[in-house]
């Protein structure tokens, strides 16, 4: 379980990160473009879309990532948008930037 002032906090970076345009979209892969495809929506949107995220959407615990050019915990979420389950997976680069990783953006069932 997680808590639910963490999740509050996570939620506050990352909108602050979209709003000051620190942040990369790793996941241009073709289930990303899919998604986004099959959606109708933009990256604009999926931006959008995350910084509505709350507390009270499906939020999975934290887990380390070991990637040594992306170090830092991923957060993961579930939520209907657009009505499909969408998986999003985020993270905040460990540096001196503190970016807003944005690591997935897909349909949950092509996990």
């Amino acid at each position: 379980m997680i808590n639910n002032s963490n999740i509050d906090n996570f939620i506050a970076q990352v909108k602050s990160s979209i709003k000051s345009n620190n942040y990369q979209i790793l996941d241009h892969r073709n289930k990303y473009r899919y998604t986004l495809a099959m959606l109708g929506i933009t990256t604009d949107d999926v931006l959008d879309d995350i910084c509505n995220l709350t507390k009270n959407d499906f939020w999975l615990p934290p887990e380390p990532d070991n990637n040594p050019n992306f170090p830092g915990d991923v957060w993961q979420c579930k939520k209907y948008l657009h009505n499909s389950l969408i998986y999003i997976k985020m993270k905040f680069k460990i540096d001196d930037t503190g970016k807003l990783i944005i690591m997935s953006y897909h349909f949950d069932n092509m996990r």
